[in-house]
């Protein structure tokens, strides 16, 4: 489904480079399944290398939640949160590349200088994840006049990718934390099929 989002929106946007949204949307449907390829196909790829590219491709995901955001809510006109979301961007990128290089050291024998490290940039991740309530916020006090679907793709990409990046942040905190929280929302909810149905796919 993530595929066929991404596929749908690099067409659009093909046929007209000024469809941004289509854009920024092909982008979010596209990381999951980079994701996948990277870490779930057993490419002839070592683990450090596979997650050190699935880093950048993580922050892909981010970003372009923050700028379908943007032009989902009307705020993309506005050069001061524009401009914002630009710093950010670099900020979340330059993050993504840090941690990537990080990975490394999680195979030596003495990591704990890497580990500190990784939970150093653990509250700058959090904080820059803020981003997208920041937006829904201004265009909430805004009372930005958007068609409900505008806002139904809105909160649905934003539900997806927070929940995601809970998880992901959560579970990667457990070791110094030893709060499960993150394994609670990343388990299933119920199967279909055989087929185990959590929050972020449902």
């Amino acid at each position: 489904l993530y595929a066929l989002v991404a596929l749908l929106g690099f067409v659009v946007w093909f046929r007209d480079r000024s469809q941004w949204l289509a854009f920024w949307l092909a982008c979010l449907g596209i990381a999951k399944p980079l994701a996948i390829v990277l870490l779930g196909l057993k490419l002839p790829l070592s683990v450090v290398v596979a997650q050190g590219i699935n880093q950048p491709v993580y922050v892909l995901g981010d970003i372009s939640l923050w700028f379908a955001l943007l032009y989902l809510l009307d705020l993309h006109s506005d050069e001061r949160i524009l401009r914002l979301a630009r710093i950010l961007a670099w900020i979340e990128f330059a993050e993504a590349l840090i941690d990537g290089s990080l990975t490394y050291g999680f195979t030596l024998p003495y990591f704990l200088p890497w580990q500190i490290a990784d939970l150093a940039l653990m509250p700058i991740v959090m904080l820059v994840e803020l981003f997208p309530i920041y937006l829904i916020g201004i265009a909430v006090l805004r009372r930005s006049r958007l068609d409900p679907i505008r806002w139904l793709v809105a909160l649905f990409a934003f539900l997806s990718q927070t929940i995601f990046v809970a998880g992901v942040c959560l579970s990667q905190g457990q070791r110094f934390t030893h709060l499960t929280l993150g394994n609670k929302i990343n388990a299933p909810l119920f199967t279909v099929l055989g087929n185990p149905i959590n929050a972020q796919a449902l």
